[in-house]
């Protein structure tokens, strides 16, 4: 039937985890325990995902990750005339935290394609902020067909999974 193939499926999937689109960010708690947050995440063209976030502000995810770097990322979306099966990417990375300079070139890359920081400076930025970065090792797309088809129960196969 109408799946996309791989090369199609990546694009397709660039364009679906643009925000402002949410996520949900699965890590494992400091009991073992995976614990999920909904936020905003970026799927970059080179299919790596950051998070930024303030280091004051309790983020658990920071020390999740620095204690377990395995994350899974959820995007989704039922729609009403998508047919059975939701259209789902699930992203399972290896993730590290990051800061300083590297926050500073992720800050001047949003800065630049006109994102606006009100009340805090670049500076400040390097000293409160780190991102959560995450190297995608496997994609798995479902629910997603080439335009005008739809799936239905019938087809067993209804998802691609991938590395990049």
């Amino acid at each position: 039937m109408g799946m996309p193939s791989i090369e199609e499926m990546k694009q397709i999937v660039l364009d679906f985890c643009k925000p402002p689109r949410t996520s949900h960010m699965i890590t494992i708690d400091k009991h073992g325990i995976p614990t999920g947050r909904t936020l905003g995440a970026t799927l970059n063209p080179d299919m790596t995902i950051d998070i930024v976030t303030i280091t004051d502000l309790g983020f658990k995810r920071i020390e999740q990750v620095r204690r377990n770097p395995g994350v899974l990322f959820i995007w989704w979306e039922r729609g009403v005339d998508q047919g059975p099966v939701p259209r789902v990417v699930f992203a399972k990375c290896v993730a590290e935290v990051l800061s300083g300079e590297l926050v500073l070139e992720w800050y001047d890359r949003a800065t630049a394609a006109g994102r606006k920081f009100e009340g805090t400076t670049r500076e400040q930025a390097a000293e409160k902020w780190v991102i959560i970065r995450a190297k995608v090792k496997q994609f798995r797309a479902e629910g997603f067909t080439k335009e005008g088809e739809q799936l239905d129960r019938s087809e067993i196969r209804y998802g691609l999974t991938w590395k990049p």
